[in-house]
């Protein structure tokens, strides 16, 4: 078996094997169990779909003896207001499903898995690209450049109704 990490775009049949790993991100970061819908393969697989199709969806594997240890993916941000600008001054990218296998950190994967997803999104014309970050995958988006954004949340009670 060799030692060397390769890092492809993710082909269609992969989808299954990179919803894993965005559930696994998920558990990393501590989300509990309870707090992911029944359905979520059908739901990663169903949106990845529909961006492909309409949002430049781009995912990106990393590979070691042919087995997926890492994971992410780019596409055309979702406007959540009307977008009164140029595709050449503003159009936006969204940076997620970023994943390593926990044995295969600290090795610099998740850095290159996303230097692709940036290469691909800078190629469909993309002028910025936005992420959220997990805290410990904070630094490894700041050593490639991505600086905090004025985005704010506000939390909000849950309520016992679904």
């Amino acid at each position: 078996m060799t030692d060397t990490i390769t890092i492809r775009p993710c082909l269609r049949e992969e989808w299954p094997a990179f919803a894993e790993c965005d559930y696994a991100m998920w558990r990393d970061i501590g989300v509990d169990p309870d707090g992911i819908s029944d359905g979520w393969r059908e739901k990663v697989l169903r949106f990845m779909k529909n961006a492909a199709e309409t949002a430049h969806l781009q995912g990106y594997v990393a590979l070691r003896g042919g087995r997926i240890i890492g994971s992410a993916a780019g596409h055309l941000y979702a406007e959540i207001s009307p977008n009164v600008f140029e595709p050449s001054f503003r159009r936006i990218g969204y940076l997620w499903g970023v994943y390593v296998a926990p044995e295969y950190r600290g090795q610099g994967i998740a850095g290159k898995l996303t230097e692709a997803v940036v290469a691909h999104l800078a190629s469909v014309g993309c002028t910025q690209i936005r992420l959220h970050a997990s805290p410990a995958g904070r630094p490894v988006y700041e050593k490639l450049g991505f600086a905090p954004s004025i985005e704010m949340v506000l939390k909000l009670p849950t309520s016992a109704a679904k």
